[in-house]
């Protein structure tokens, strides 16, 4: 874990059908504040104030694999529960209610990552890192049973945060600045040259 994580995110399940809508809109507006409260000042100010204009969209899991396909040209993968692109709302469909919270972060911190973030870490460690961020934000760690979105990705990336620090992987995910974090992997090996950090190292996409 890390320092100064902020409280869990504090949001009460609706048990009226028709409270949901109002109850995924409480959490796509608490997800945005949250977000901007934790990495507000490692992300540039013009994407963070867009990002209310930008809308969570919950949808049914068939009207969320019409949506992927319309949007990518591609069959919608298995196990979606949500997908985003820039500048156009995120598309979310949670069957687990208790799901919903977490969903939501990964996907709005999709809205705020850099566009170079994919490209820099490589999509396996960027969706990683992504969800390592959401969980951070909801301030409670998956318990051993429940469903969570890419758990070896996350695994690795909060590895990286506890290897090298987080504020470089702060920048390179929010700003699209990968120097921090290849300084900070560097120095770590000169640091600490053991051959399970150097494997550790090797996994990692060649950053820029």
């Amino acid at each position: 874990m890390h320092a100064n994580q902020p409280e869990k995110m504090k949001l009460q399940t609706p048990r009226e059908t028709a409270a949901l809508r109002t109850y995924f809109a409480d959490v796509d507006k608490a997800a945005v504040g949250a977000i901007g409260e934790r990495f507000g000042k490692f992300v540039p100010t013009e994407r963070l104030k867009a990002l209310p204009d930008l809308p969570s969209k919950f949808e049914s899991e068939r009207d969320l694999r019409k949506s992927y396909r319309d949007e990518t040209g591609h069959k919608a993968p298995d196990g979606l529960a949500g997908f985003t692109k820039p500048d156009s709302p995120a598309h979310i469909s949670v069957a687990e209610m208790t799901n919903v919270p977490e969903v939501v972060l990964h996907e709005r911190l999709h809205h705020l990552s850099s566009p170079d973030a994919k490209r820099l870490l490589g999509e396996k460690l960027y969706e990683g890192v992504t969800q390592d961020l959401a969980i951070e934000v909801l301030g409670q760690e998956p318990q051993p049973d429940d469903l969570t979105g890419y758990p070896t990705e996350r695994a690795q990336a909060h590895n990286l945060r506890n290897l090298v620090g987080s504020e470089a992987v702060y920048r390179t995910y929010f700003q699209g600045d990968a120097k921090p974090l290849r300084a900070a992997i560097d120095r770590t090996l000169a640091e600490r040259p053991l051959a399970g950090l150097q494997d550790k190292i090797k996994e990692l996409p060649p950053l820029e």
